[in-house]
């Protein structure tokens, strides 16, 4: 795992930052690092469980069918939606996820891309 330095974030994403670290760490996945940038060659998420955001850039366009696939298996009443934007398929979802459901996005990108950054800003 890499930790880079965190800035201009508040408490409630430290805190959320440290939780999914600290279960991701527990489960055994280790293929992610927590930036504060979005990565031009990895897909990134931001862990907001009311406003989740996942940045795909455009090499790897493919994974957003995948996402879009598994988000259906794993919370059917959330929609995604895809826009494209400077380089990357931004995808949003129209609900909330539960703590639980996020740690199997993160470890499904994870198994599918083998490695994934976790954002601690939302741009």
């Amino acid at each position: 795992m890499i930790v880079l330095r965190q800035k201009n974030t508040n408490k409630i994403d430290q805190i959320m930052i440290k939780r999914i670290t600290s279960k991701l760490d527990q489960d055994k996945v280790l293929d992610y690092e927590v930036s504060d940038k979005i990565p031009k060659d990895v897909i990134s998420i931001y862990p907001d469980l009311n406003e989740v955001k996942i940045y795909v850039p455009e090499e790897l366009d493919y994974a957003q069918y995948e996402i879009d696939d598994f988000m259906r298996v794993l919370a059917r009443f959330v929609k995604v939606n895809v826009d494209f934007d400077k380089k990357f398929y931004i995808i949003t979802l129209s609900g909330t996820l539960q703590f639980n459901q996020l740690i199997k996005l993160i470890e499904f990108i994870i198994e599918k891309e083998e490695f994934c950054t976790i954002l601690t800003n939302k741009e």
